[in-house]
């Protein structure tokens, strides 16, 4: 009888080990974040209203230039406006797919660089590193991030711009 009593106590212990005892990490607010490895995706959302926040605000401030942008040398602007939407553009449709990049090209006495950084569609985003000549001259790089339409006008220029991965891409400079 002993002898069950002890296989018995045996066997409850045994059994209150098998149970979830062990001790389990829980993120406060105030710990170390979780290495990406061991996080579940649905513990990072990500909006994309957020995504569109920080390409906003990877727009940089202008302080103003003491004058105006260097002129490149001819081939450095022929190879630009060859590549480039120019004024020569005013008035056409540039259809892009998400991720698609291109330059815009005018001159920067006529159309501010902040005037057309204030008057970009959300449909697309700049890209710093695409500023070649600084980032306070032209050309200055977008990227389409997001399907859709938007319009782009500086004074008197005018690009309606959409992004659609279904549609055939615009030759740049366009038709």
């Amino acid at each position: 009888m002993k002898r069950a009593a002890i296989y018995s106590i045996l066997l409850v212990l045994f059994l209150s080990a098998c149970g979830n005892s062990q001790v389990t990490f829980q993120p406060t607010k105030d710990s170390l974040p979780m290495p990406i490895s061991t996080r579940n995706i649905t513990q990072t959302p990500l909006l994309l209203e957020t995504l569109e926040m920080e390409t906003l605000a990877s727009v940089p401030s202008f302080t103003p230039l003491p004058g105006p942008c260097v002129t490149p040398a001819p081939e450095e602007s022929n190879d630009f406006i060859d590549r480039s939407i120019t004024i020569k553009d005013n008035g056409k449709t540039f259809i892009a797919h998400v991720t698609s990049r291109f330059w815009i090209y005018l001159d920067d006495r006529i159309y501010p660089l902040r005037d057309l950084l204030n008057s970009v569609p959300q449909i697309i985003g700049y890209v710093s590193n695409g500023s070649i000549r600084g980032p306070q001259c032209y050309p200055i790089m977008f990227e389409a991030v997001k399907e859709g339409k938007g319009f782009l006008q500086i004074r008197d220029f005018r690009l309606s711009i959409v992004v659609d991965n279904n549609a055939p891409e615009s030759p740049i400079p366009l038709p």
